[in-house]
């Protein structure tokens, strides 16, 4: 850990980060360590699947489920992982169906893609089936492949056999059925918080970015590697967050030899799976498996938690589950204070610019929008037309009055307010009926205008443009009251 956090600062004043080799790869390149299987059956993982039929894959997915949960399909043999040492394992035994199929540890694991062995995260397998290439360092191009360099490895499932062409196609249908189950709003998360984030997320900024993958100024948002409808871009960054060792776990080397780093996760299903990173170091923030609360991680050189019990306990879902007992023998005091001055200085530094927002507004909050036909995404409305909004939200009331005018072709027919940053389209969360004054939406819309106004967009629409609007323009906040009637202005 020094070693690796010595390469870190050293890389971060780097002149040329982006091209900073993996010292160790000529090394480790010929190296073949003694947790490689030795099994005499053929490696059938990147074979050609046949064509199945629709009745072949659902039997497939049954013959998948029952693999899962197997602990004798392969003639598994006690594990030699730390974490697992001496059990009789399957793949359910760290994918636990009742911990969103993880089980919240880094295990020790190999080979990996450049080191014979390395401290990795169990990720979920929500989604898992959109979400190649798979391991934290993309080494596996398939599901079948993945599935097989956990079922062979002494240190995790540690079989007797190779798994059939078969068998690795069936327990890939099966977590293609795995699916995310949808958040309870008010419960799991609460939607104006989530709107705001969403916002946030979206947003792209300008970065500094230590690694030299992004040029100076670039415009960067969460969403930029977090990208598309399952939240990873399938590809590897060198992240500036301490999530693995520089030195003996880089992620990914590219065939010159420089650190590529580690693929994307996606987002999917992320509030069941803490910790997060490829080692856990970050999860909760006050627990001890996160890095910046000053923690290493459970089950780090200096964690305070031992191995997990033998002894499975019924959860609710009727799954086995561990109880950890505490060790008062290991602890690490002398590396606290460091942790926390690393906790301080890195999240100040990389996240203060994003993530800092101002005191909350009071209610009633007044708004404007100055709408273009330029605005108007992905097509522009009518050329030269032009309109207002002057908008009250009122928390208390549950209420959002406004004012519209409108300066085109044809009256308007319709108007909204949308969740979207500027140049991007969003969906309507607050219809403006053109007949009254006001509306009455959900009081976390309103709460959600309020905190972060400049992430919503009033448009106008007219029947001529009624898909995709007349005149737009962003929401910016205004000081005043409640704002008289709405009128219409029709051309001249």
């Amino acid at each position: 850990m020094i070693l690796g956090t010595a390469a870190f600062l050293s890389f971060l004043s780097s002149s040329a980060p982006a091209a900073t080799p993996d010292p160790l790869n000529p090394v480790f390149k010929t190296v073949k360590g003694p947790f490689r299987p030795q099994l005499p059956d053929r490696d059938q993982s990147r074979a050609p699947s046949p064509a199945y039929t629709d009745a072949e894959r659902r039997q497939l997915s049954d013959e998948g489920k029952e693999l899962f949960f197997s602990r004798t399909a392969w003639g598994q043999q006690p594990s030699q992982g730390p974490l697992v040492y001496g059990q009789v394992i399957s793949c359910a035994t760290c994918h636990d169906p009742a911990l969103g199929f993880s089980d919240g540890l880094t295990h020790l694991v190999g080979p990996v893609r450049e080191r014979e062995v390395a401290r990795r995260q169990t990720p979920s397998l929500l989604g898992v089936a959109h979400t190649a290439p798979y391991g934290w360092d993309g080494r596996n191009p398939t599901l079948q492949a993945q599935a097989r360099g956990a079922i062979v490895s002494p240190l995790e499932m540690h079989a007797a056999r190779e798994p059939t062409k078969r068998e690795l196609d069936a327990l890939a249908e099966f977590q293609g059925t795995l699916t995310v189950p949808p958040a309870v709003p008010g419960k799991e998360y609460d939607p104006a918080r989530a709107a705001r984030g969403e916002v946030l997320f979206r947003t792209p900024r300008p970065v500094t970015d230590p690694t030299g993958e992004f040029p100076a100024g670039a415009m960067v948002a969460c969403a930029t590697c977090h990208a598309g409808p399952f939240f990873t871009d399938g590809k590897a960054h060198r992240g500036v967050v301490v999530s693995g060792d520089p030195a003996f776990d880089p992620g990914e080397v590219r065939p010159d030899g420089t650190i590529a780093g580690f693929d994307t996760p996606s987002l999917l299903g992320l509030r069941l799976t803490a910790p997060y990173f490829p080692v856990g170091s970050a999860g909760a923030p006050t627990a001890p498996s996160n890095f910046f609360s000053g923690g290493l991680g459970r089950h780090s050189l200096c964690s305070t938690t031992s191995s997990p019990s033998t002894t499975p306990s019924a959860s609710t879902s009727g799954s086995p589950t561990r109880s950890w007992p505490t060790s008062p023998n290991i602890s690490c005091p002398s590396r606290i204070a460091p942790m926390r001055t690393l906790r301080l200085l890195l999240p100040i530094a990389l996240i203060t610019p994003v993530f800092v927002a101002g005191p909350a507004e009071a209610s009633p909050s007044s708004f404007v929008a100055t709408m273009t036909a330029e605005e108007v995404q992905p097509l522009p409305g009518p050329p030269g037309a032009k309109g207002t909004a002057k908008i009250v939200a009122d928390q208390e009331a549950q209420k959002v009055c406004y004012k519209l005018t409108y300066d085109g072709p044809g009256p308007m027919s319709a108007a909204h307010i949308h969740r979207g940053e500027k140049g991007m389209t969003g969906p309507v969360t607050i219809p403006l009926d053109i007949n009254t004054d006001c509306v009455s939406p959900a009081p976390a819309e309103i709460k959600a205008l309020v905190d972060w106004p400049d992430g919503y967009y009033v448009e106008i629409h007219t029947i001529a443009y009624q898909q995709n609007g007349a005149v737009r323009g962003q929401t910016v906040p205004e000081g005043g009251g409640r704002p008289p009637s709405h009128q219409q202005h029709h051309p001249r």
